[in-house]
């Protein structure tokens, strides 16, 4: 069995790779683990799904060349992200630079895109693993366990794995295993957008609190990040969008060894 492309891993990522190739005259196959798609979609926006965001500057972006960053940005910027959900008849929201669907239900995006890989007839293998991916001359040969076929050849591989931030939704971090097997590099992966766990012990009296208010962080006793908005108390810390910015700085001084407050 052969394709022009295979895609690994059927969340928002893949699925809109696997349509861009389809409408490109590629024969595309979509190769999910689970027994479904878009499954974390549902979770995003905490069940809102912020598709994107018009504060799209370097500033936002944090390693050695942001300019690089920017570069790929570009390529698909936000208003061409708006317009491919536009031609799926997905409308934009926007609060405070958040981009959501009209709906403001995150099931609306999930809909949109399961929606479009049917029309466009492209095959699902589900509950399918990589297990393997070897280079033969131009091609690609995956070793697939969980499908009907053992093997498939292919010109060209996207990686969509997701990281493994939610292993209850596929990002169980399985593509980082392919990606070392094929000689890449990976820098350690490191939570962000992420809730923060608290040492306080009376954070249950809290649990289901919604405030506004300003979330900083303080390493090493200077401040290194901060930022405002709805902030959710939780039986174990804090959580809410401002928690999420401000979190890949904790994450990053803590594995620094700092003292992080």
């Amino acid at each position: 069995m052969s394709f022009d492309c295979v895609v690994i891993g059927g969340g928002a990522a893949g699925m809109m790779a696997a349509i861009q190739c389809k409408e490109n005259n590629m024969q595309t196959v979509i190769i999910e683990h689970t027994a479904k798609l878009g499954t974390k979609i549902l979770k995003t926006g905490n069940g809102k799904c912020n598709f994107s965001n018009t504060f799209m500057t370097k500033e936002m972006y944090q390693n050695n060349n942001a300019d690089y960053a920017m570069e790929i940005i570009n390529r698909f910027n936000v208003d061409d992200t708006i317009h491919f959900f536009e031609d799926l008849s997905v409308y934009k929201k926007e609060r405070n630079g958040y981009l959501y669907p009209r709906s403001e239900m995150a099931a609306s995006v999930a809909l949109a895109l399961t929606g479009k890989i049917q029309a466009l007839d492209i095959p699902v293998f589900f509950e399918t693993s990589v297990k393997r991916i070897d280079r033969a001359g131009s091609e690609y040969v995956l070793q697939l366990e969980g499908a009907k076929t053992n093997t498939i050849k292919t010109k060209t591989v996207i990686l969509a794995c997701g990281s493994a931030a939610s292993p209850s939704s596929g990002s169980d971090g399985s593509g980082y295993k392919l990606v070392k097997k094929l000689g890449i590099k990976v820098v350690k992966p490191l939570p962000a957008l992420t809730a923060l766990e608290s040492d306080k012990k009376n954070m249950k009296l809290a649990t289901g609190v919604r405030a506004y208010g300003n979330v900083k962080i303080m390493a090493a006793g200077r401040v290194v990040a901060e930022d405002t908005g709805e902030i959710q108390f939780t039986d174990y810390g804090i959580s809410g969008i401002p928690v999420f910015q401000v979190s890949r700085f904790a994450v990053r001084a803590m594995e620094e060894g700092q003292r992080v407050e």
